[in-house]
């Protein structure tokens, strides 16, 4: 017999006369069995949650992103999308127009990242699935839509209760003399109608609204420009 079974079942099975070393066996085995599965469990459930924070990231942004290495747009056309596109792996490739601007519902202002999209985009986005109030749609005929942010859509105290409502959109006009931020043509204005929130992640809750990317091009004046 094996030296070690042998030794192991002399103090497990071990006589009355030895029941104090018995029962000093069990307990060992037994602190051995909960911090064993204690260190399981703990590991399970940081596993579990990294995988929630990456579905999060996920649903929000895609697997891999292109963007330029000197400022923040580039110009790129069809033959180059449809490269991409044709590469293995990928199953989709949709432009993305990005900035900050500055948001304002009645006397209730903030400034957010205005985040442009495709309507193929919009179509197969996962943020519809976030969705705390109204629906995901920017675009119906010739009407431009926003779905923002829970904690953008705090900040503006903004209600999808009323079909009237709309939000000023302001971006800083490039021809403008902003030296004087109280001349009004200083700012470029677009208007839109609010129709969600949605509810992700805190940092994205806070900072981000989605538009089509049409209107956040005219807003921006980047027309053809994007990112990947």
């Amino acid at each position: 017999m094996n030296f070690v079974l042998f030794i192991a079942r002399r103090y497990l099975l071990a006589k009355k006369s030895h029941n104090v070393i018995n029962v000093i066996t069990w307990i060992s085995i037994a602190g051995i069995a909960v911090g064993t599965a204690g260190f399981i469990i703990v590991l399970s459930v940081f596993n579990g949650f990294g995988n929630l924070v990456l579905s999060l990231y996920d649903s929000f942004d895609s697997d891999i992103k292109i963007t330029p290495t000197n400022g923040k747009y580039m110009t790129i056309d069809n033959v180059k999308m449809q490269a991409i596109k044709n590469m293995s792996g990928v199953n989709a490739v949709w432009p993305i127009v990005e900035d900050n601007a500055l948001l304002r519902n009645g006397d209730k202002q903030m400034i957010a990242r205005v985040k442009g999209i495709t309507k193929e985009n919009e179509m197969h986005s996962e943020m519809r699935n976030h969705l705390l109030d109204g629906v995901f749609v920017l675009q119906e005929k010739d009407k431009n839509f926003m779905v923002l942010g829970e904690g953008v859509a705090y900040g503006l105290a903004m209600s999808l209760r009323n079909p009237n409502n709309t939000l000023g959109v302001f971006y800083p006009n490039a021809a403008a003399d902003l030296s004087d931020l109280t001349n009004v043509e200083a700012f470029k204005q677009l208007n839109i109608i609010p129709s969600g929130v949605f509810g992700l992640q805190q940092d994205f809750d806070n900072k981000y609204v989605f538009v089509p990317i049409e209107f956040a091009r005219e807003l921006f004046d980047k027309k053809q420009r994007c990112r990947l």
